[in-house]
């Protein structure tokens, strides 16, 4: 079994990634991290949504300095969304979030919702690399999580592999974790395996946090966000570190 914080700091980049770890049979932990190593990529914070649809209902990328931002498409987007009364957080990297929310929000059963979602959407149009989009949603009364990672398989036809994983329980002390790149490259090698088993011994929040951010590598990484979901109530915190401060404020 893998410990985490060994494992990404091995890695120059992973590209984004989602993890989430079970502390005991009521608490779990959950996180998205983002890294870039253009100027236009790294120029984003992650913030909480504060207007619109979505007010008080997730975390979004936005520039940094939008005088600087030469092109938003793929680099902001809703990162989380809550389904207040379907007890689930769609948690993803790129605008398949509102994709999900989208199904998740006309149906009595969010994860065949989730999965129907994902098979109208494919991997990041961004050759050639093609990024795999990753996708995660967490039920924050029950723990049941499901992961997804849409990658290409064939560069010559754009051929897209839909890798689903559902998780009904998870051990005490576990965790998975899948990323968008299995490191750095040219060009960068998508991740290609099942979700990575790791192991730790974290207690909430900020160790969590504190473990990923400090972990993943200092020039490339950009965001991270945590949250520690309570399944006994549904109640949930969420923590944001950012590498840049957003301009203005």
């Amino acid at each position: 079994m893998t410990d985490i914080q060994s494992y990404l700091s091995s890695k120059t980049y992973p590209g984004r990634g989602l993890v989430f770890y079970k502390i005991h049979n009521e608490k779990l932990l959950a996180a998205y991290w983002i890294m870039g190593r253009s100027a236009n990529s790294r120029n984003r914070v992650f913030e909480p949504i504060d207007d619109g649809e979505f007010k008080g209902l997730g975390v979004r990328t936005v520039a940094a300095d939008e005088s600087k931002c030469a092109d938003p498409h793929l680099i902001i987007y809703n990162a989380s969304i809550e389904v207040k009364d379907k007890n689930v957080v769609i948690i993803t990297n790129g605008d398949q979030t509102n994709t999900i929310y989208d199904a998740v929000v006309s149906t009595d059963c969010p994860r065949n919702a989730f999965q129907t979602a994902l098979f109208t959407r494919t991997f990041e149009d961004d050759a050639p690399s093609f990024t795999p989009r990753i996708s995660m949603m967490i039920n924050n009364k029950t723990g049941q999580v499901a992961l997804s990672v849409l990658k290409c398989t064939n560069p010559n036809t754009e051929g897209c592999q839909r890798s689903f994983f559902f998780y009904d329980d998870v051990v005490p002390c576990t965790g998975r974790l899948v990323s968008t790149y299995v490191d750095d490259g040219s060009p960068l090698p998508s991740f290609d395996t099942e979700p990575i088993v790791f192991s730790g011994e974290f207690v909430g929040l900020d160790d969590f946090s504190h473990a990923i951010w400090k972990n993943l590598n200092n020039d490339n990484k950009i965001g991270l966000v945590c949250w520690e979901f309570n399944l006994a109530d549904g109640t949930y915190e969420t923590k944001i570190v950012n590498k840049y401060e957003k301009v203005g404020e």
